[in-house]
């Protein structure tokens, strides 16, 4: 009877402390499926920032390729702008040198035709 009674004290402690694994295996499995939700949590909000990044390193090429394109365009229509202004400076001296060669031209007529009325000036004089 003695060891009826122990025996039912000993299964009535492990049945206590199996009750207290259940119940730690419960907490353990609970926070195991907290922690892989997290987990997925974290996972997916990776995913869309590695897709964000790649998003904005497509856009970022994008833009710099832009940014060559129009680099030489723009620098193109610069060399273009160089001869242009290349050419009209060597056309305007070209003018200049033109302009003065007629001035030139012109004041030796006029100082001729002043030296011719002067003559004829002097030779009606003289002729009187």
């Amino acid at each position: 009877v003695a060891c009826s009674a122990e025996l039912r004290r000993a299964k009535a402690a492990l049945d206590a402390e199996l009750a207290d694994c259940k119940v730690a295996l419960g907490e353990a499995e609970a926070a195991r499926k907290k922690e892989e939700a997290r987990a997925a949590e974290v996972d997916g909000r990776l995913a869309a920032s590695v897709a964000t990044c790649a998003g904005m390193r497509d856009a970022l090429g994008e833009c710099v390729s832009d940014a060559r394109e129009a680099h030489e365009v723009i620098q193109t229509e610069l060399e273009l702008q160089e001869r242009d202004a290349a050419s009209l400076h060597a056309s305007r001296r070209e003018l200049d040198q033109e302009e003065r060669e007629r001035r030139d031209r012109d004041s030796k007529a006029a100082a001729q035709a002043f030296y011719a009325k002067e003559e004829a000036v002097t030779a009606l004089s003289a002729a009187e």
